[in-house]
């Protein structure tokens, strides 16, 4: 697990996933809420995300 974490408000907009993904390959564990589920992507069963450390 990660030493540090960290909030990312906004992280699944386009520069916030950005911002996002620098902290995950830099070894954060992040955190980022969502409004709304993210729409489904043919061809992939949803799962869950609790305990995840990647958003």
């Amino acid at each position: 697990m990660a030493d540090r974490s960290v909030l990312v408000t906004g992280g699944t907009g386009g520069l916030g996933a950005a911002v996002t993904a620098a902290f995950v390959e830099a070894g954060w564990r992040v955190v980022a809420p969502q409004r709304r589920p993210p729409a489904p992507t043919p061809g992939r069963t949803p799962t869950s995300r609790s305990g995840s450390s990647r958003t």
